[in-house]
């Protein structure tokens, strides 16, 4: 598997959803921007778009932090996922599973607090977490 990191804004609010265990997951929508030269000047690029998953306690976590149009720093595996889409074809959509989910901080200052303590995963309920996104998927 890659790992992939990279900085970004928030394009919607965190959506967070629950696995069938009841086990959290949360889906993020990322877009990448970069600058690029045209004649003497600078412009913004067409944006890249990640679609972000995470799971747990960065789920729930990342959840409460981020809002839409918030920077964002990204750590993760990239993965690729096969889907029917609605005319039966099969398609596939490369997607960012996180590991870690930070606020880069050249763009925002951050207030650090403990987390509500929450009670521990097991590891079955951990390994069900890491396989998939819960079963749910979208793309687009």
């Amino acid at each position: 598997m890659h790992t992939i990191h990279f900085t970004g804004h928030l394009g919607r609010d965190p959506e967070l959803k629950f696995n069938e265990a009841g086990k959290p997951w949360l889906k993020l929508r990322v877009a990448v921007n970069r600058r690029v030269k045209r004649g003497d000047e600078w412009v913004d690029a067409t944006p890249t778009w990640w679609d972000v998953t995470a799971s747990g306690d960065l789920a729930l976590n990342a959840d409460e932090s981020f809002r839409n149009s918030d920077p964002i720093l990204v750590v993760g595996r990239v993965i690729t996922e096969e889907f029917q889409d609605k005319n039966g074809e099969t398609r596939t959509a490369t997607k960012v599973r996180a590991e870690t989910l930070a606020v880069p901080l050249d763009r925002r200052t951050v207030t650090i607090r403990k987390p509500v303590e929450r009670a521990p995963q097991t590891t079955e309920a951990t390994a069900s977490a890491d396989a998939g996104d819960g079963g749910e998927h979208a793309h687009g």
